[in-house]
């Protein structure tokens, strides 16, 4: 499912769902979920109270020489919440079962390129969350990604903040309820640099991970 706008915003306030993927262990099989790609060109935000969600991919009796494979979740913007500013927008990711082959999990990409608080990044999952690339790199904006429930949470591709030539540098915030995060990847903030005012303040992101109950 592809959804983009030249220079508007998208709002999700419903479902968007790619369907599941199964076939038969041959060897060689492979089962591919649905990807879900969404781009709010120029101006736009991504925003809504509905959710994203990929479907499960498995190979049935699956044995090497397999794959399932889960399609990503990729989301430009200028800024992704559920409401243009603290709430989280949702999406769920498949479940890759390859048996004794291949799982290629889902990954969760995001770009934004929106200043401040107008790109900050949102985003919860009600299931394990897999993140790929994720970059604000709009001077100042923040990443805020969580989970709820039991569920995980796992860094794979590397995450950033941009770096502010004038002024403080975006935070990175990773959580779960009751769940482990696994970071296997780096998490950047950017460097803040400000002119001498003898009483400035130059203050770079801070980063807090938590991993609940």
């Amino acid at each position: 499912i592809t959804l983009a706008t030249a220079d508007g915003n998208v709002v999700v306030n419903n479902s968007v769902t790619t369907g599941s993927a199964t076939v038969a262990t041959s060897g060689a099989a492979t089962a591919q979920s649905g990807a879900i790609q969404v781009t709010a060109g120029t101006n736009g935000t991504i925003s809504g109270t509905g959710s994203l969600v990929t479907g499960n991919a498995t190979v049935t009796g699956g044995t090497t020489g397999d794959t399932a494979a889960v399609g990503n979740i990729t989301l430009s913007g200028n800024e992704v919440s559920a409401n243009g500013g603290t709430s989280a927008f949702v999406v769920t990711q498949g479940t890759a079962n390859g048996g004794t082959g291949t799982s290629t999990a889902s990954q969760l990409i995001v770009t934004t390129d929106g200043t401040g608080s107008n790109g900050d990044i949102y985003i919860t999952s009600g299931s394990a969350l897999n993140t790929g690339a994720v970059s604000a790199s709009g001077a100042g904006a923040l990443i805020n990604i969580a989970t709820t429930g039991t569920s995980a949470l796992t860094v794979s591709g590397a995450m950033s903040t941009a770096t502010n030539g004038a002024g403080n540098s975006g935070s990175i915030t990773l959580a779960t309820a009751d769940g482990n995060v696994v970071v296997n990847n780096s998490v950047t903030t950017g460097s803040a640099t400000v002119a001498t005012s003898g009483a400035a303040t130059a203050q770079s992101g801070a980063i807090q991970v938590t991993a609940g109950t």
